[in-house]
Order: structure tokens, then sequence, then C-alpha cells
């Protein structure tokens, strides 16, 4: 099924180089009111909430910069990066949709600096 998405894009400092990760938003109304979810797929258990969009997107990104240095701490390489077309092909080969009509995505830069030090660590 095919759905019209919103997509955001958000950079980290300007001047620096960077990695950018595929993020899904999706709303959710719950009891206490909305809240965003966001998840990184390429990097399990890295989610993150918010009251907006905006919100979760700046969670979400603090959460996933954290999680790779951890990694890169910890002698791990960061998790390749995949593109939605690529996410949503292996969601179809399983007979589900990647999305949903809640879903958002977005991209999230985090600095390059963390991949260089994992290459140097390894």
């Amino acid at each position: 099924m095919e759905h019209a998405h919103l997509s955001y894009h958000l950079r980290s400092a300007a001047n620096q180089s960077s990695h950018s990760y595929l993020v899904v938003v999706e709303y959710c109304d719950v009891a206490t009111g909305r809240i965003y979810g966001a998840f990184v797929p390429d990097v399990p258990g890295c989610t993150a909430t918010g009251a907006s969009i905006e919100q979760a997107l700046r969670h979400i990104q603090t959460s996933l910069s954290l999680l790779l240095q951890t990694l890169v701490k910890q002698g791990s390489m960061p998790p390749q990066a995949h593109t939605l077309e690529e996410h949503s092909a292996e969601y179809a080969a399983q007979g589900e949709d990647f999305l949903t009509e809640r879903s958002i995505v977005a991209m999230v830069d985090v600095p390059w600096t963390l991949f260089q030090q994992s290459a140097q660590a390894a």
C-alpha cells in the first residue's frame, strides 16, 4: 500500500561532516494525550518520544549519537545505514508494510567523527 509521507532531515551542527540514518516517527494517540514515537530501524533499541515531531527527532538524534558512541567505545562498528527503499523491500518480502498511514520518514545526522573513531579502533 502506498502512503504519502512527510519528510524531515535533522542535520548536525553546521560545517560538521555527518552520516545520516533513516528514522521513522509515528503518531500515537494515548490516554494522556498525543505523543510521537521515533525509532531507527538500523539500530535496534534506538527509540525516543516527544510531544511534537520536532521534539521526537531531537530526542532520537541524541539517543542515536549516545548509542553509537557507546558502540564505538566498546570497539564495535556502527551499524550500516539503509535506505527507505531497502527497508521497504525487506518488509515487502515478508508480506508486511514498513510504513503505516501514521508514519513520518526522517533522516537524522550523526557526526562523522563517530565513524572515524570506530575505524581507528578496529
